[in-house]
């Protein structure tokens, strides 16, 4: 499958974190990376405000496309459906 190729390829090729022009975004490649991203909306915002491709889509999704407090508002909401019975 084309996917596994491309996968292994930017693991052994690509540097950890890179710019991709045409699609005008960031990759960042390595899970631990991105755990570390996740946690500090302080430094990596979903804001429209620097995100250049929301600004010109400001539609955001929840609750991924949201910094806190406004994650957390809608985490609380959403959270009871993913959550099992007890």
């Amino acid at each position: 499958m084309p996917q596994f190729s491309l996968a292994r390829k930017l693991r052994d090729e690509a540097p950890p974190i890179f710019f991709t022009p045409r699609q005008q975004m960031w990759v960042v490649s390595k899970a631990s990376l991105v755990a570390d991203m996740l946690k500090r909306h302080d430094l990596f915002s979903s804001d429209p405000e620097f995100t250049l491709w929301r600004q010109q889509m400001p539609v955001r999704s929840l609750p991924p496309a949201y910094d806190p407090p406004e994650h957390s508002e809608a985490r609380r909401i959403v959270a009871p459906l993913f959550t099992p019975n007890s």
